[in-house]
């Protein structure tokens, strides 16, 4: 499911220029305005489908790769991201280009996938799932947890009303959200909800085996039960062992986890310094000093696993 507080895609605001006492560059016209807004915006949803995408790709692989570590906790998992926008949310242009509206749009399809399998396709409005009439995201994700029977969807394209059967491929319950945000941040839902990582962070990962280390690190948060990022230490270097041990089940080098987090102390160190929790004190995401170290700890461990041929478990 997508998040979105803020659009990436901004209006072009554009006014007269002042090239002396009398010369003045009049504003375009107001149509000429209005494309160029709809130009931005959509290739503001262009990228935003792109990061979708990417993170999709991602979280399924390692959904499915933690299935084993997340015993009865597990859902239906689509291989599609859908949503949509609650009012005020999105700029209009934006909100328009992207696709999101008042029904529950499918966006973005994992190629191979069991969505993709079944038929599915970008535009799709989901309308019923198991024979339950739905029109949230919560809704449906309430359905995918109904693990006794493959899902069923009734699914809109155009003015055609059809039903598709998804067979099922079981992952983690907890999913990873797209919240759309400059910033460098990893949101923390619950066992059932999931958390979000921003359109910040994914952009900020240079490789998918780096974007699996973040990711896997929101997805150890929800699977385990901790409620909010700014918490104790100790939660965060579990999630962090988690998240590599799932990480590497799922095939990517874990080995570039120490080098990220050093590289955001370094490239965002306002990030690290002033990230401050109640009380003035420093917020676990910020103790890199003590996480880095635990990290290489890590990878060494799941290292040495592997070459005596043992299962990864955390």
């Amino acid at each position: 499911m997508i998040r979105a507080s803020r659009t990436a895609a901004a209006a072009a605001v554009i006014g007269s220029i002042a090239c002396g006492p009398k010369l003045v560059m009049p504003a375009p016209p107001a149509a000429d305005t209005n494309a160029i807004r709809r130009d931005l915006a959509a290739e503001a949803a262009s990228q935003t489908r792109a990061g979708i995408q990417r993170l999709l790709a991602v979280t399924t692989r390692l959904r499915v790769a933690g299935a084993p570590l997340c015993g009865s906790r597990l859902a239906w998992i689509v291989g599609a991201e859908y949503g949509r926008a609650a009012p005020g949310e999105l700029d209009l242009a934006f909100h328009q280009a992207l696709g999101l509206g008042d029904v529950l749009r499918v966006l973005v399809v994992l190629d191979g996938g069991p969505a993709s399998r079944a038929g599915i396709e970008p535009g799709d409005v989901i309308v019923e799932g198991n024979g339950r009439a739905v029109d949230q995201s919560w809704e449906l994700a309430d359905e995918l947890r109904r693990r006794t029977r493959p899902l069923e969807l009734g699914i809109l394209r155009g003015d055609m009303r059809r039903t598709v059967r998804l067979e099922p491929v079981a992952g983690c319950e907890a999913d990873i959200e797209y919240a759309i945000g400059s910033g460098l941040r990893i949101d923390v839902g619950s066992r059932r909800a999931g958390g979000a990582v921003s359109s910040g962070f994914v952009d900020f990962a240079r490789s998918d085996d780096e974007l699996a280390v973040i990711t896997s690190h929101a997805l150890a948060h929800g699977i385990l039960g901790h409620r909010s990022t700014r918490t104790e230490l100790d939660h965060e270097l579990e999630a962090d062992r988690f998240g590599l041990f799932v990480a590497a089940r799922a095939g990517y080098d874990v080995s570039v986890a120490p080098d990220l987090w050093e590289r955001i102390a370094i490239e965002k160190p306002w990030l690290i310094a002033f990230d401050k929790g109640d009380g003035g004190q420093e917020a676990p995401h910020g103790r890199i000093g003590k996480r880095v170290p635990a990290m290489r700890a890590v990878v060494e461990a799941i290292r040495l696993a592997r070459a005596q041929g043992l299962e990864l478990r955390p």
